[in-house]
């Protein structure tokens, strides 16, 4: 761990930053975490889904700087436009660039990754997967 100095004094990745107006607060879990992002993309105008626990989440850890990220995006709007599964999953995009704490949380070693979680748990994870094994990997909850 790489320690920087930070007004609360403590490692990067325990804490996040929201604004240097609201200041550092601890987040305790990974799902907090989601949530605190979840909170910020709806102030940024990207509403959240009105039930968010009847669908599984679609975590979306990518980087801005990677082609291969931006590929596998468009598929992914490809694959969830067949069939109108727009339905079929809330997503969450992750920058890890903007989010170092929750890729480290839920060790994302390698961007594009996608994490399916239901309820409160991890119920797939898919690493850098080719168009093939992307749909291969979400047929479960695909119609």
């Amino acid at each position: 761990m790489v320690r920087e100095n930070y007004p609360c004094g403590g490692i990067r990745r325990a804490f996040s930053c929201l604004s240097r107006e609201e200041g550092w607060r601890r987040l305790e879990t990974p799902i907090d975490r989601l949530e605190e992002t979840r909170r910020l993309n709806t102030a940024r105008g990207q509403a959240p889904s009105n039930d968010v626990n009847a669908k599984p989440r679609l975590v979306f850890f990518y980087s801005a700087t990677s082609g291969r990220c931006r590929r596998l995006e468009g598929l992914l709007a490809n694959i969830l436009r067949l069939r109108r599964n727009h339905e079929a999953f809330e997503v969450v995009r992750v920058d890890i660039g903007e989010r170092p704490d929750l890729a480290g949380r839920f060790r994302i070693d390698v961007v594009p990754t996608f994490l399916v979680i239901e309820g409160n748990r991890v119920v797939r994870r898919v690493i850098s997967p080719k168009g093939v094994e992307l749909k291969r990997e979400l047929a479960k909850w695909l119609v």
